[in-house]
């Protein structure tokens, strides 16, 4: 490591990253919540709602990625 002009180390690569809050747990975290919550709308029948009101009626893009 390097240390720069104040004497404190300056972090390089996947060190900063692996200390951080926002790390790799995190980031598995929210995609993991992200899979529930998506899964969540075939599950209780709430794509079935989403897909029937009007604007996803007059998008039809919406509809597809609704699936």
């Amino acid at each position: 490591m390097q240390a720069d002009v104040d004497g404190a180390v300056a972090d390089f690569g996947n060190e900063a990253w692996r200390r951080g809050f926002v790390n790799g747990e995190l980031l598995g975290l929210v995609l993991f919540i992200t899979a529930i919550v998506v899964g969540a709308g075939r599950v209780w029948g709430l794509d079935q709602y989403l897909e029937r009101t009007t604007l996803v009626e007059s998008n039809p893009w919406l509809r597809y990625l609704l699936g």
